[in-house]
C-alpha cells in the first residue's frame, strides 16, 4: 500500500491491474498477456518519487526532533 503524497499524481492506480477475456465458444477465461496498465517507466518513477519524499519526511521528522530535544 502506497503512502498518498500530495503533489503526485495517482490517477494511473485507479485502473485495472488485469485484464481477463471471456472466449464466447469455449467458456473459458483467457488472460491478456499484452496488457499493461501503468508502463514500466512511469510506474519505476512515480515509486522512486514516493520513495524520495517518504526519505525527505523522516530526515524532517528527525531535524524536528532533535531540535524539541533542544528545548528541553
Amino acid at each position: 500500500m502506497l503512502r498518498l503524497f500530495e503533489g503526485i499524481d495517482y490517477t494511473d492506480f485507479n485502473k485495472p491491474i488485469a485484464e481477463i477475456i471471456l472466449d464466447k465458444k469455449s467458456g473459458y477465461f483467457y488472460w491478456n498477456n499484452n496488457y499493461q496498465p501503468i508502463p514500466d517507466e512511469k510506474l519505476e518513477a512515480l515509486l522512486l518519487e514516493v520513495a524520495t519524499r517518504k526519505k525527505q519526511e523522516e530526515k524532517d521528522f528527525k531535524i524536528a526532533i532533535k531540535e524539541a530535544n533542544q528545548g528541553f
